[in-house]
């Protein structure tokens, strides 16, 4: 009896170790072939992410997706191909497992598939809320500046926040983190003692009173797990803004780099502007007033045929973005969608709304 429980241990933990090593990530790349396109698949467990190359004829499509691990390989399980009476050529590949999507090329050059495959339903505004035309909330929540306060809008509530006494006509030192928004007191004019924190979630507002005043010459770092890292150029000094535990405390000077601590001198931080951000698998941005994307600075893709003037956010592989006086978002699985219509965007659209999911 008791060799039979030493042998079921035995095999139990064999089984175990097995099954650990055989379901962790492995690093891995494979080639492999369906329906005349050659493909190229491989997985980072370090970055834990899949990248995926299209070989059709000659032309090549990237993806790049940080889809959850699977043991399985040959994630691609059908590819459509179709052209267009204007020659343009759509590859659409499908999987189980990945976030793949179709993607088009044009006399040459990378294009959004929505602009191929247009949607020509005009959109319907929903409801109108201070002056504010609003077709999709899309589930979000809305912080948006009227020069005095905030309006706070999704689905379950719209109100507005009261934060300063006299019109701002631009916002200085705001910083989104998280489900927070992170507003310096803009009704001083060179330096402030308190900062105002608003929890998107609660829709709620917190003071945050500074120890030592802060000069508006700041700026911010970037954002690390629950903390907003600022430096202060005038006082020579960096400072860690904690918004879960509501407190600031003086730091080091240092940077993230790579997900990792590095010490910088003060004086490096006062005389440039050094910045980090969260990691993306999608690259967008505006060249010419057109919107693009583009993977590891492969394949610039023109995403819309709108005149673009800012980027607002990205966040899980779509970018919001404002032109004219209209606030829209790209999602390459959905294509482009219609949210917010307010005229102030059209003279002044910098940190004038914020988008938290």
């Amino acid at each position: 009896m008791k060799k039979l429980v030493v042998t079921i241990i035995i095999l139990l933990l064999l089984f175990i170790t097995f099954s650990y090593f055989f379901f962790m990530p492995h690093n891995y790349e494979l080639n492999y072939e369906l329906e005349d396109t050659k493909i190229n698949e491989k997985y980072d467990k370090e970055k834990k992410e899949y990248l995926i190359t299209l070989n059709y004829k000659e032309l090549s499509f990237t993806y790049k997706t940080n889809d959850k691990y699977t043991n399985k390989r040959k994630l691609i399980s059908k590819i459509d191909v179709s052209t267009t009476k204007d020659n343009t050529i759509c590859i659409n590949p499908k999987s189980d497992k990945l976030t793949v999507y179709q993607k088009c090329i044009k006399n040459d050059k990378y294009i959004s598939s929505s602009l191929v495959y247009k949607n020509n339903n005009e959109e319907k505004i929903k409801e109108t809320y201070k002056d504010i035309s609003i077709y999709d909330l899309n589930n979000l929540t809305f912080l948006i500046w009227n020069y005095k306060d905030f309006l706070y809008i999704n689905n379950k509530e719209k109100k507005v926040i009261d934060l300063f006494d006299k019109d701002i006509y631009r916002l200085n030192l705001t910083k989104q983190i998280k489900d927070y928004l992170l507003v310096a007191n803009n009704d001083e004019e060179y330096r402030f003692n308190k900062m105002y924190l608003i929890n998107t979630k609660k829709g709620n507002v917190k003071e945050l009173k500074l120890k030592q005043e802060i000069y508006f010459d700041s700026y911010y770092l970037g954002n690390y797990k629950n903390s907003v890292y600022l430096v202060d150029k005038k006082n020579k000094q960096e400072y860690e803004i904690n918004v879960k535990k509501a407190k600031v405390f003086k730091t080091k000077s240092k940077v993230l780099e790579d997900n990792k601590w590095k010490n910088v001198s003060i004086t490096k931080l006062i005389n440039n502007s050094y910045s980090w951000n969260e990691p993306s698998l999608v690259n967008y941005y505006i060249k010419d007033n057109l919107l693009y994307s583009s993977i590891d600075s492969l394949e610039e893709t023109l995403l819309t045929d709108k005149k673009i003037s800012r980027i607002v956010k990205e966040s899980n592989n779509a970018v919001y973005y404002i032109s004219n006086d209209t606030l829209y978002v790209y999602n390459p699985l959905k294509g482009e969608k219609k949210l917010l219509t307010y005229r102030e965007w059209t003279f002044n659209n910098e940190n004038m709304v914020f988008i938290f999911d």
